[in-house]
């Protein structure tokens, strides 16, 4: 009897070992299904699902806090998903007074000073070139101001919620803009859900 007894604890023994392996195995098999399953695990994985703009824009939406240190995380996230160029619009040179050197997050710093003499400067440039009235059309147009101007694809309104608004961006510079907001305060999820929202939006460019 003892034998027996000993043989079927033996048995039970081994079975336990078996489903424990078993449990083990299904739940590695379930994580790593999930891991593939997401697509904002990893840059690599998210860019399969979602196509990231090249330039961005950033603006302040009027009432928001949103500081130096909160653009540059949000700034630090577009990058970190492909984006290779942001322009940040401080109208009130909040974040180019800040001790943060955008230049290393390939961050360009529009003021209305620097910012809002593109036409101007586009229009020397083409009284330098001899242009005449008649010759102004919108390829012309496009030769002056679009690559001075360097429109973003993309514009989010930091802080806003459901309205959204480009506080004196350089209206030029966003004839083909796609512009969404980004409540605040914002996380990785919301920068996630802008941007496949945007690879999702059919680009016309007026036709």
């Amino acid at each position: 009897m003892a034998s027996r007894r000993s043989r079927y604890f033996g048995i039970v023994q081994v079975l336990l070992l078996y489903l424990i392996h078993f449990a083990v195995s299904c739940f590695s098999w379930f994580f790593k299904i999930v891991r593939r399953l997401n697509p904002f695990k990893s840059s690599k994985l998210s860019n399969k699902f979602y196509q990231s703009p090249e330039h961005v824009a950033l603006v302040s939406y009027k009432n928001s806090l949103i500081d130096s240190s909160q653009m540059r995380e949000i700034a630090l996230e577009l990058l970190q998903r492909g984006c290779k160029k942001i322009s940040i619009w401080d109208p009130d040179r909040r974040m180019e007074k800040s001790k943060i050197d955008w230049s290393e997050l390939n961050c360009r710093v529009l003021t209305p000073k620097n910012g809002g003499s593109t036409v101007s400067d586009s229009i020397k440039r083409m009284k330098a070139s001899s242009v005449s009235v008649r010759e102004v059309n919108v390829e012309l147009l496009d030769h002056f101001i679009g690559p001075n101007g360097e429109e973003p694809e993309l514009l989010l309104c930091c802080g806003a919620l459901d309205l959204v608004s480009t506080k004196g961006y350089p209206p030029w510079a966003l004839r083909l803009t796609t512009i969404y907001p980004l409540p605040s305060p914002y996380s990785k999820s919301q920068v996630n859900e802008v941007l496949s929202r945007y690879s999702t939006v059919s680009q016309r460019y007026g036709k």
